[in-house]
Order: C-alpha cells, then sequence, then structure tokens
C-alpha cells in the first residue's frame, strides 16, 4: 500500500509556459511573504528590505525556473510525464528546498554579510521548509487537479 501510494502516476507540468509561470507566481508569493510577514530575522535586516528580499526572489526564482524549465528541455527521459511519480515529485522538491537553501545562505553570507543576521546552512534549509511548504502543497494540489 506505501509503495502503491509514492509510486503511483503524477502529473508533471507539460508545456513550458505554465512551468513558468508557476516558477513566477511562487516566487512572487514568497518574495511578498517575506516583506508583508518578515518571518525569523528578516525584520532586523539593516538595509532596504524591499531591496534586499528581491535577492530572494531572484534565487528562488532562478531555482524554480532552473528546475522546471530548464531541466525537463535537457533531461526528457528522467522528467517523462508518463513515468512520473510522486516520489520522484518529493525527490524533485527535496532538491529544490536544498538548492534554494545552499543559494540564499550564500546570499546572506556575503551580500548581506553586513546587514543581516547570520544563520547556519541547516538553519537556513529549516526556514526554507517551513516557508516552502504551504506554496509545495499549494502546486501539488493544482497540478494534480
Amino acid at each position: 500500500m506505501k509503495d502503491y501510494f509514492f509510486n503511483r502516476p503524477f502529473p508533471f507540468p507539460p508545456f513550458l509556459k505554465l512551468r513558468l509561470k508557476i516558477s513566477f507566481a511562487v516566487s512572487f508569493f514568497l518574495y511578498a511573504f517575506l516583506l508583508l510577514a518578515q518571518p525569523f530575522a528578516i525584520s532586523q535586516i539593516k538595509a532596504n528590505k524591499a531591496i534586499y528580499l528581491l535577492g530572494y526572489f531572484a534565487i528562488i526564482l532562478f531555482v524554480l525556473v532552473g528546475r522546471l524549465g530548464f531541466l525537463p528541455l535537457v533531461a526528457k527521459k528522467f522528467y517523462n510525464a508518463k513515468n512520473w511519480t510522486l516520489s520522484k515529485m518529493i525527490y524533485f522538491i527535496s532538491t529544490q528546498y536544498l538548492l534554494a537553501s545552499i543559494l540564499i545562505w550564500y546570499y546572506d553570507s556575503t551580500i548581506g554579510k553586513e546587514i543581516t543576521t547570520q544563520t547556519s546552512l541547516l538553519n537556513n534549509l529549516f526556514y526554507i521548509i517551513i516557508i516552502g511548504i504551504l506554496p509545495s502543497l499549494f502546486v501539488l494540489v493544482f497540478i494534480e487537479n
């Protein structure tokens, strides 16, 4: 039963235009959420938060466009919609979290070194998962329906 649940077919967004719209929408939602709610240490940023958070927006957009837009064009066999499963989608989202976490941690520790509180890579991954879970669930439900 458990094996079937994770290995059941799961739709992968078939059209590049749709994948790019999803990438932009999720990136914008996260940017707006971070700007308005200012969770974790974002409220302590000493510079213009809107401009600084544009870096987060760019990183998330880069990760999503790369993973949803570019990779499916290059690795067509792996991203074959006929062979796509829920377990592949979970792996796909997990690697997006990891990549975004690394890039945002690097951004904070270089560009944001003087204007934001430094966190460990593990803490950053934790923050990314907490903030990214809602848009991820929304996209999963949207894709499946």
